[in-house]
């Protein structure tokens, strides 16, 4: 009887230990948290966000959008040298206004415009 208990107990700590633990982010997660500013808009608009170097050498990005429902959003890029200072872009540094359909794969793509740019930041308002 002693046995079954402490096997009870065991288990019990270790169901309890698990469910508390914290959550580790998802890549994309991960992804978002370091390149996309929300706000008055939730992250879970966000299908897919990938990004790398081309073989020029310049910082693109893709990210994908996708509401529940009609929604009508912002967007800004805003585009940083190695040192995080913006670099200023004629067609980039506003916002753009989009209506997202539901259910429906909204895709905003860019390549940087020059080699300076090493890095990017997102911002998405909600209208």
């Amino acid at each position: 009887m002693k046995k079954f208990t402490f096997l009870v107990l065991a288990a019990f700590v270790a169901f309890f230990t698990l469910a508390c633990a914290s959550k580790e982010p998802t890549v994309l997660e991960k992804r978002v948290a370091s390149h996309i500013v929300f706000q008055n808009l939730e992250p879970n608009i966000i299908k897919d966000f990938n990004y790398k170097n081309n073989v020029n050498d310049l910082v693109e990005f893709e990210l994908v959008l996708q509401s529940e429902d009609d929604e009508e959003i912002s967007y800004k890029i805003s585009w940083l040298d190695e040192d995080g200072f913006r670099v200023s872009t004629l067609k980039d540094e506003q916002f753009v206004k989009v209506k997202l359909k539901e259910n429906t794969e909204f895709i905003i793509s860019r390549v940087a415009a020059n080699k300076d740019i090493k890095d990017f930041k997102i911002t998405l308002i909600k209208d």
